[in-house]
């Protein structure tokens, strides 16, 4: 039989291949067990197994799940040709405990990507574009991109994108109860279609469609009209477009912040129309709140469902609602500022207006300079071009002084020196270990007085007094250091793209979790299952901090700083920082996530190393911020729209919305005009915002505005016996130790 020695291979595996065997989403893994006993070291058993080709038995890859994955398997990562029943070695058949996993998701993709890989064929056409190594499928007009979990495609005008898995796993246990999320992004142009998994996010322009699944996020962005956004359970679905269809699915959140056609929500579930709608369907015990005045609209009422809105132009908020017998479940019609059943009870069908966006045209954007680190300028302009609110003293850099790489130290400290008789430590024009921490400032320090190579090897220097030269993120740093010819700053852990383009680090390997405790044996307690790890990222990236740049449209991944321009993605994991401009999509995990106006902020879960503080989003000027760990903030400017999924804060300016839909607690504030809406926990607001909490009490919604009932601007308010009442603010931490809550 042939050796396993013509690395490297791919392998063509199922993405779960028992109760706990489940490969991850994107990227290096290893899988690690532990002695039951807790002694002794961790091993790597090869308990993966998958084809080679085709032709070899297809029932030892288990291949009877819903979801296929394709894996690059490496010259260090351990397999073996797996066995039959019998103990014979099965040709084309491998056992494997490490790789890198090219693509996870639907099976027919796999088998398209992995043939295609088999082959030598490309994975891009000029209609179409799969998932690559780089975890992103680009697709221009008429294109169609196709993307895995944790994927990210793109598509332009009439274009189709697809990112992450719908469904489940695994028949037998639902995708959200897994360790790991499915969480795709796909990204469609003007008349575009997006399809998002699982707990994914789908993006639309003008005239299209996006939809994602249970968990998920459907947006149809700002300037556009007659789009559709649609999401499953728990889900989010925002329309910024006018003449448009919002649904969502049961306790999900719509919201339309431009009036249209549409706003179903689904049962238990908070939808706010900020401008008038044509038609509002609310399901048993939703709540739906329109913010403008309701003339000739239809109103579908469920069981125990409320509604509140004005009547008429002049009109205070009236509540509507099927709670306690007011009224009966039916279908209403909203006139002259009156209130009619109709007399026969009708079923109010979903529109397909996908037909009448046919005159939408594509939006031209033309291509931006790629961002570069330029050579052969003064350092400080090169750092004021990629930090413009970097702090700078414009002095050159002389031959013969020591610049240091270091973390953020305050100018006074440095200028007095340290007294208490310990070092600060940096890394020469920025080579060798980088005592840095994901998305904080950094300094660039000239060295003045004693120094000394840390002691243990290693380039780190160890100083007790110098003079900061530059402060700012990281992304400046390194420019001003390539300006002065330092090219080896942060080599291998920097990545640059153009207009469109994909810049990509690899993802640090997470941490060695403790073995866990040892297990005792009683009579009436068996221990089954090997404890088991699955560690995600590269080995050969050390921990020394990373930095992604991406121009316009591009996709800028890595774990410590990531910066995409207009209408580009960036993504970080762990206590990183992603920024985007105007129009882009910025994602962290517990670092901040910061858009530009028109952009969209998240801080979610969705791969990489966990960490126990919080996350912030932050949209500017009509953006969007969505929060969802625990303790996280979600933060955007005039006229966006703000969420907090979990324990946490949301803050909204003038004609904002905030809402906290689940029953964990928020404290939500809005600027005047605006609408706060929290399940459980504060609210507060400027002059006419409209406050509305739930009163566990009563068992009902209650509502009023700021400046009238005697309500106070900025007083945070709990809803409570029927009534709003005054409640002192806990203003929850948002980010771990070292870290800037600026927006800068």
């Amino acid at each position: 039989m042939q050796k396993l020695d013509d690395f490297p291979y791919l392998v063509l595996s199922s993405a779960t291949q028992s109760y706990d065997l489940a490969l991850p989403s994107f990227g290096r893994f290893e899988r690690i067990e532990w002695p039951l006993d807790s002694e002794g070291e961790f091993k790597r058993p090869l308990r993966f197994t998958g084809l080679l080709d085709l032709e070899a038995p297809h029932a030892l890859a288990h291949l009877d799940s819903l979801v296929w994955a394709v894996v690059q398997i490496d010259q260090d990562d351990p397999c073996e040709w797996a066995a039959g029943e019998d103990g014979t070695m099965q040709p084309g058949v491998v056992r494997f405990a490490s790789g890198f996993v090219l693509f996870r998701g639907a099976r027919e993709t796999a088998l398209s990507i992995f043939a295609a890989y088999k082959s030598g064929a490309s994975l891009k056409t000029p209609l179409s574009a799969f998932q690559d190594r780089s975890g992103v499928a680009i697709a221009g007009d008429y294109g169609t991109a196709i993307a895995g979990d944790e994927g990210f495609a793109r598509a332009g005008f009439c274009g189709l994108a697809k990112a992450g898995t719908p469904g489940t796993l695994n028949p037998r246990r639902p995708l959200r109860e897994v360790e790991y999320s499915s969480f795709g992004v796909a990204l469609a142009g003007v008349r575009g279609t997006a399809f998002a998994g699982t707990a994914g996010v789908a993006v639309v322009e003008s005239g299209g469609t996006a939809r994602a699944g249970n968990c998920g996020v459907a947006i149809a962005r700002s300037g556009g009209n007659l789009c559709t956004v649609e999401v499953g359970r728990e889900g989010i679905a925002i329309s910024r477009a006018t003449d448009g269809m919002v649904i969502a699915g049961d306790k999900a959140v719509a919201v339309a912040s431009s009036g249209g056609r549409w706003l179903k929500v689904g049962h238990g579930g908070i939808g706010v129309a900020m401008k008038h709608m044509e038609t509002l369907v609310i399901a048993d015990e939703a709540l739906v709140i329109a913010a403008a005045s309701q003339h000739n609209s239809r109103v579908r009422l469920g069981r125990q469902a409320t509604l509140i809105c004005r009547l008429g132009a002049d009109s205070g908020f009236t509540r509507i609602t099927t709670c306690g017998g007011a009224l009966e479940p039916g279908t209403y019609s909203i006139w002259n500022g009156e209130l009619t059943r109709h007399t026969r009870d009708e079923n109010v069908e979903v529109l397909d207006i996908s037909f009448l966006a046919w005159k939408e045209k594509a939006k031209a954007r033309a291509p931006s300079q790629a961002p570069t680190f330029a050579s052969g300028v003064p350092w400080w302009e090169a750092a004021r071009s990629h930090d413009p609110l970097a702090e700078i003293l414009p002095e050159a850099m002389q031959e013969g002084q020591i610049i240091l790489l270091c973390a953020d130290i305050p100018s006074a400290e440095l200028e007095a020196g340290r007294k208490d008789g310990e070092w600060w430590l940096g890394a020469p024009f920025g080579q060798g270990e980088l005592p840095l921490i994901d998305g904080a400032l950094c300094c660039l320090v000239r060295v003045e007085g004693e120094h000394a190579f840390e002691q243990g090897g290693g380039e780190a220097v160890c100083f007790q007094r110098g003079t900061a030269l530059y402060r700012g993120s990281l992304r400046g740093a390194v420019a001003a250091l390539r300006a002065i010819g330092a090219d080896t700053a942060l080599d291998g852990h920097v990545a640059l793209a153009g207009h469109g383009g994909v810049a990509r680090v690899p993802s640090r390997m997470e941490p060695m979790p403790p073995p866990p405790p040892s297990h005792l044996y009683h009579t009436d307690e068996l221990i089954v299952e090997t404890p088991y790890n699955v560690l995600r990222g590269d080995r050969t990236m050390g921990r020394d901090t990373t930095l992604a740049v991406a121009g316009d449209e591009g996709f800028a991944i890595c774990d410590g700083e990531a910066h995409a321009g207009d209408y580009g993605v960036a993504r970080v994991t762990g206590l990183g920082v992603a920024r985007v401009g105007r129009g882009g999509l910025a994602f962290c995990e517990t670092g901040r996530a910061l858009a530009g106006e028109l952009g969209i902020a998240l801080s979610r879960r969705s791969g990489g190393e966990r960490r126990t503080s919080s996350g912030l989003a932050a949209g500017g000027w009509c953006g969007i911020a969505i929060s969802e760990p625990d303790g996280s903030a979600a933060i955007a400017g005039n006229g966006g729209i703000a969420i907090a999924m979990g324990t946490g804060m949301a803050r909204v300016g003038t004609h904002g919305v905030a809402i906290g839909p689940t029953s964990k607690t928020v404290d939500l504030h809005g600027g005047s005009d605006s609408v706060v809406v929290a399940r459980d926990g504060r609210v507060s607001g400027d002059n006419r915002a409209l406050l509305v909490a739930w009163d566990a009490g009563t068992e009902r919604w209650i509502a009023a505005e700021v400046g009238r009932n005697g309500l106070e601007p900025g007083i945070p308010y709990v809803a409570r016996n029927g009534r709003f009442e005054p409640e002192a603010p806990v203003v929850p931490e948002v980010g771990g130790e070292g870290h800037r809550q600026t927006l800068h």
